[in-house]
Parts: C-alpha cells; sequence; structure tokens
C-alpha cells in the first residue's frame, strides 16, 4: 500500500494529470503496477550459446516464473543477460499514451548500465515524425540514473506527486532533480557477475573470490556504477553498509502515518550493455523541491543487499563510505 489514504484502491488515480509508465526494472510486483495505474514495459532474458535459450523468458514481474524458480536457477549456474524492450514495444506503448489524451512520462532505467533510455528516446523521436514532427500528446523520458529498489522508491514518490495532480511536465522537473538525492550502496556475494557482465577484469573476479572480497557499489552520478569500498567478508561488508545508511539516512518518513511503505521487495539484477546518453526530451525548468523518498534495506539478486537512503536537502554527490568509523584489517 503506497497511497495517501489508501486512494489507489478507489482508483483515484484514473483522474489524474499525467500518465506514469516505467520499465520491469522498476521492482513493483504485478499487483502493484495494477494498483497503481501505471505501464510497466518488459525486459526480457535469456543465456547466449544454448540452443534452448537456457533460463530465457520475458520478465513479466514473475508471474510466468517465480522468484524462487528464476534464482535457484542462477544460483544452479544459470548466467541470463537482460535485454531491453524492443523498438517495437516501445513505439506501440508510446501510440496508446498517445491515444489516451493524457500527457505521459517514461521513467527509464539508468542509462550508465542499460540502452534503455536511449532506446525510448529513439522510438519516441520515430513516433514523433510519424506524426508530422509534433505529438498529439505530450511523452517524456526521464532517465532515472538509478535502478532496482531505488528506481522503486523514486517511481513510489513519482506516483504519490502524480496523485496530488503534478501535470507531466512538473512531475518531470520534479523526477530530474529527486533521482539525486538517493543515495544507494549494495553488496554481491562474489566478483563472477560483474566480470560476466564486463564491469571487472576476469583477474580481479578470480583474486576476489580467494580473498573473501566483497564490493560494495553505488551509483555514479551519470548512472554508472561504481565501486566504493571493499570489505574481507559478508560480516564487515554488512557492517560498513549499516554505517553508511546510519550516516547518511534521513529520519523525516519516522513521522509519516498516512502512507504505509513498503520496506522490503525483491531486488532483480539488470545488466545490459552500458551505452552513450543521448538528449533528453524533457522540458527545461527550474530546480524543484527536493525529493521525498523513504529508507529501505532490501535483499538483492545472488545473495547480495542493498542500503538505501534518502535526503530532502543534500543532493548525492561522489559516494564514499564514512571515514569515521573504518573498520580495522
Amino acid at each position: 500500500q503506497y497511497y495517501p489514504d489508501n486512494k489507489g484502491d478507489r482508483g483515484d488515480h484514473m483522474a489524474t494529470k499525467c500518465n506514469i509508465m516505467t520499465d520491469s526494472c522498476c521492482d513493483f510486483s504485478a499487483e502493484e503496477v495494477e494498483r497503481a495505474g501505471i505501464t510497466c514495459l518488459s525486459f526480457t532474458y535469456t543465456e547466449a550459446g544454448k540452443p534452448d535459450g537456457g533460463l530465457s523468458g520475458v520478465d513479466d514481474l514473475f508471474q510466468s516464473r517465480s522468484a524462487h524458480e528464476f534464482y535457484s536457477a542462477i544460483e544452479n549456474g544459470a548466467c541470463p543477460m537482460t535485454s531491453q524492450p524492443s523498438q517495437m514495444v516501445y513505439e506501440e506503448a508510446f501510440e496508446k499514451a498517445i491515444a489516451s489524451g493524457v500527457p505521459t512520462v517514461h521513467f527509464a532505467l539508468s542509462s550508465g548500465i542499460s540502452g534503455a533510455y536511449n532506446g525510448a528516446v529513439t522510438a519516441l523521436d520515430r513516433v514523433r515524425e510519424k506524426h508530422g514532427g509534433t505529438l498529439p500528446t505530450p511523452i517524456y523520458v526521464v532517465d532515472c540514473l538509478i535502478g532496482s529498489t531505488t528506481q522503486n522508491l523514486l517511481i513510489h514518490a513519482a506516483i504519490e506527486k502524480r496523485d496530488e495532480g503534478l501535470t507531466a511536465e512538473e512531475l518531470v522537473a520534479w523526477a530530474e532533480e529527486a533521482r539525486f538525492h538517493a543515495h544507494t550502496i549494495f553488496m554481491v556475494d562474489n566478483l563472477d557477475a560483474l566480470h560476466r557482465g564486463g564491469r571487472i577484469p576476469k583477474s580481479v573476479a578470480v583474486v576476489g573470490g580467494l580473498l573473501d572480497v566483497k564490493p560494495l557499489l553505488t551509483f555514479n552520478l551519470d548512472g554508472s556504477l561504481a565501486i566504493m569500498g571493499m570489505a574481507r567478508g559478508r560480516r564487515k561488508a554488512m557492517r560498513k553498509m549499516a554505517e553508511f545508511y546510519e550516516d547518511f539516512h534521513d529520519t523525516w518518513w519516522r513521522s509519516v502515518t498516512r502512507t504505509a511503505w513498503p520496506t522490503a521487495t525483491l531486488s532483480r539484477a539488470c545488466s545490459s550493455p552500458p551505452s552513450t546518453r543521448s538528449r533528453s526530451t524533457a522540458p527545461p525548468s527550474a530546480r524543484p523541491s527536493a525529493a521525498t523518498l523513504v529508507p529501505a534495506c532490501t535483499p538483492a539478486a545472488s545473495g547480495g543487499r542493498t542500503a538505501v537512503t534518502t535526503s530532502t536537502t543534500t543532493p548525492r554527490t561522489r559516494a564514499r563510505l564514512p571515514s569515521r568509523r573504518r573498520t580495522s584489517r
């Protein structure tokens, strides 16, 4: 339940001034998508080199394959690679948005780790050309510059802003600042996934595995992944994450009682190749007020953990671990 006063259960979002669209990397459940009245475009996944596609399918928010089945397959050696929605999927979604007559804002997975944003912008340009260079109904594409758990929180907050009456233009202006007020640090059990995704050399992955090194990762301001620290062993890594949360989280949410926000959600890994960012379709605007997001700690893919903190006043900068509480070797 993430609507103020449970408005969502009565379908009040149908009278809003704009629609929200995103991709399946947002960690929503199918029930949440339906209740929120948003559109979710599915990524796909497959195992290259296997005649039958191996662990392959559509990321339909665990409708056709349960989370347990999916991650059990990965633990047993499956190595699926994700692909962003096709141009046809984007174009069909944008055409439906135009037909609805309601301005739409599409929130795309970070361009620093996926081609989803560029794919959406390219498809929107093609749709615009089909309509003579001007869209009958405004559509905007926002590069989240974050993904998974933090993207989930950003869109949860965007839904609330939409239900408060923000127009599409106002929602874009809000989101383009709000995305910088989410501080993220997450850990993976080993470096194999980072090596398979081309993030680190094989030699680093091998040495890291032998030394039981746990990398602590974050999002750069450009939406790319960065290693912000290392820890020997899972316990020390978890302690560093807890210290990061304690130092940077905002406590405003403790007084919020009207909305029951999710405190845990399954975080799924999406590993599309990095791409060059293209121009934004969002309109220029004045700086909006800071984001009002909610901190969460969630189980991540492959046994990892994610700590998300937010600030209503200070945007995130180049992240680094707290220095006042360094763990000794």
